[in-house]
């Protein structure tokens, strides 16, 4: 059986129009804070996509996001920074 957040993210992720706000992305995303918005378009590995902006807000083309959050995978990233020091230790 499909959760009731799975089922809410499916009926969001289909019918999103053809640009999303940022509120729009956090939610498709799973409900992500918009610190871990910004996370995302600061760290270039991820190559999550950019948006445009008008004015101070920001837009993200929605088949963009739609092909990024489906090609993630449920591996974790290679630890980073002081997360990395401690595992080596």
């Amino acid at each position: 059986m499909f959760s009731r957040l799975t089922i809410r993210l499916a009926r969001a992720y289909a019918s999103a129009p053809a640009m999303l706000t940022a509120k729009q992305v956090c939610e498709i995303c799973g409900g992500v804070t918009d610190m871990t918005l910004h996370r995302w378009l600061k760290d270039e590995r991820l190559g999550f996509p950019r948006p445009f902006y008008v004015l101070t807000r920001r837009y993200f083309d929605a088949a963009d996001v739609r092909a990024w959050w489906g090609s993630r995978t449920t591996i974790a990233p290679e630890p980073v920074g002081a997360a990395a020091r401690n595992r080596a230790a």
